[in-house]
């Protein structure tokens, strides 16, 4: 029978102490942002962010916004736009939904995909009201209602 040596365990797991990330170190937002907006769904986003609760932080959020607004890939902002709005529901932060929300619209805007812009819009708009963010709630209105109007609907783009 062949052993391994004692003093090669103790290297590897030394090298396996060493290399391994720490408990306290904080995960990669660009990583959480990858692995949010890759979910199928809404309900897939909150099952990861369940699952993974230490990416649900103000900090980890500030992150995953800040980098969004950043990108200049718009898919790379369009992921990280998608896991702001899933981090901020998880943590309860209205006004961080409405303004990844807006953000989102507006790229998808800009990019001409005029119902995933629409549905953004609108699924920010509760949460700028809840918030008392009229600044958020002006532009998500604004952008809600070129789309509509952009689709063709002009008697619901005058309502909004």
């Amino acid at each position: 029978m062949n052993r391994i040596p004692r003093s090669l365990v103790v290297v590897v797991f030394v090298l396996l102490a060493v290399t391994a990330p720490s408990a306290t170190q904080a995960p990669d937002p660009a990583a959480i942002g990858a692995a949010l907006a890759g979910a199928p769904d809404d309900a897939a986003r909150r099952r990861l962010v369940d699952a993974n609760l230490a990416w649900a932080t103000p900090e980890i959020l500030a992150a995953v916004l800040e980098g969004a607004s950043a990108a200049d890939d718009p898919e790379a902002a369009r992921r990280g736009f998608v896991a702001a709005v899933a981090l901020a529901e998880r943590l309860g932060d209205l006004r961080r939904v409405a303004l990844a929300s807006e953000r989102l619209g507006f790229l998808l805007f800009q990019q001409g995909r005029l119902p995933e812009a629409i549905a953004a819009q609108e699924r920010g708009i509760p949460a700028a009201e809840a918030a008392g963010d009229q600044e958020t709630l002006v532009e998500l209105l604004r952008f809600l209602g070129a789309g509509r109007r952009m689709r063709g609907d002009a008697a619901e783009a005058e309502r909004t």
